[in-house]
This record gives C-alpha cells, structure tokens and sequence, in this order.
C-alpha cells in the first residue's frame, strides 16, 4: 500500500473513530440526564396549631354599630355584655381569655383579665384578687373594653394557675412597678400573659392605657366587648375608645 493510501485510510479510520466516541458520549450524557435523580425541595415543616373558636359572640352582638367604632375594631366582631346578667356573659365566654381596660377606674385607667369565668386583678394595695367574673363586674357602670382571645379548656386551666399562684406569691402593688417584687395592675397581667401565653403576642407592660392601646391597634385579638356605658353607645357614629384614641 501505497504511503498515500495509507494516509487516506488511518485519516478515515480517525474520523470514524471520533464519530463513534462522540456517539457514544451523546448517549451517555443522554442517559444520565434519563436516570439523574430530580432535585426535589426539602418539604416545609407545617406546624399544626390547634385554633380555639370563640363561641357565644351571636347572643351578645349589638343591634347597631357606628361606623367609627367599625373603623377602630379592624373587622374583629363586637359583643356587648350585659348590665345585669353578665353570669350569662361569662359562661358563654368561658374558653377565652380576656384582657379588659377601665378607662375611668384612675387617672391611669386600669387593666385586669378575665380567664374563663375568673376575674384576676391587683387592685392597689390590698394586693391581687381572684373572683367571679359576674361578681367582680356587678357594680360595672361606666365605660370599660374587652379584648377577647379563643382558648382552649386546657390553656385556660393552666392560665387560671399561673394566674393564682402569680396572685398568692405576694407580690406588693406599685403604679410603676414591673417586678420583680412589684407589679403595677398592668405588670400583673402581662406578665403571665407574656411568660405563660406568648402566642397572645401580649408584651410586659407598666402603664395600662398604653397596654390596652397597644391591644386594640395591634390586630391579634378574635373580638372586642363592651361594658357599661360604653356597651350602650355602639351605635353612636362619634363612639370612640376614652383614652386609646
């Protein structure tokens, strides 16, 4: 064989050779793109809470709401309790924890909770107090709101413990106090809101006006009530909230 020839022969075998890797590397490439695993994005954890509801709300909604107070309650239903049946309030009520604003009780206004069908409160020097709810709210004439969280039967039995032995652990009364051996009416309550339901989103407070505004402004409430006076007014298209707004 001629040099030439055999030139054009290995130059034919090269290329077909080529050719054939290239195949075979299309191939390859081709089946691993086929058996290459997909990526598949690591699965969110959903963290699965178990939503009280609070009941009763129809039995206590007002007739009429003026459109100023549906301004201030951002779409949270409105209940009324009743001057002189507020028994039937309160256990309508019983699986929900209330935090409950007095605008005229002083010059600082003052903040208790209700849990369940009991009333906790440090009403001053005499130290806290625990009682009924219809007890406590008998003599309930002026103004007052409610800020109202659905709980369940267990929370608010634990929330009722907390509350008594944060009571019973004498504590003294002072306007400015926030523990921790004294506790303004605002520190008692938020303090065991804050350490014992953080999901309530309720931060320690001293003052009980700026608590309770920070309450009705802050959305994380499932409704709002009235009491007293202040439960005769909805309908009035100048109700406001005395001392929030």
């Amino acid at each position: 064989m001629s040099s030439t020839s055999f030139q054009r022969t290995l130059r034919i075998a090269t290329i077909s050779g080529a050719m054939v890797l290239g195949l075979i590397g299309i191939q390859s490439s081709a089946e691993a793109q086929r058996v290459r695993p997909t990526r598949v994005k690591p699965a969110t954890a959903r963290t699965q809470v178990k939503a009280a509801k609070l009941k009763g709300t129809e039995a206590f909604k007002p007739t009429t709401v003026g459109a100023g107070l549906k301004a201030s309650l951002r779409g949270k239903p409105l209940m009324v309790a009743p001057k002189a049946k507020t028994g039937e309030y309160a256990k309508a009520m019983k699986n929900s924890v209330e935090i409950m604003f007095m605008p005229h009780a002083s010059s600082y206004g003052h903040l208790l909770v209700r849990v369940g069908e009991r009333i906790y409160d440090m009403p001053g020097p005499s130290g806290a107090r625990n009682q009924k709810f219809s007890d406590a709210m008998r003599w309930v004439n002026s103004a007052g709101y409610g800020f109202v969280y659905a709980r369940t039967t267990d929370q608010i039995n634990k929330l009722q413990e907390k509350f008594e032995a944060f009571a019973n652990a004498g504590h003294g009364f002072s306007i400015s106090g926030s523990g921790p051996t004294s506790f303004s009416c605002a520190g008692f309550v938020t303090a065991v809101l804050k350490d014992h339901a953080p999901e309530l989103k309720v931060g320690l407070s001293v003052g009980a006006i700026g608590a309770a505004r920070r309450l009705l402004q802050s959305g994380s409430h499932d409704a709002v009530t009235l009491y007293g006076q202040a439960a005769g007014e909805a309908g009035k298209a100048d109700f406001s909230f005395e001392k929030l707004q």
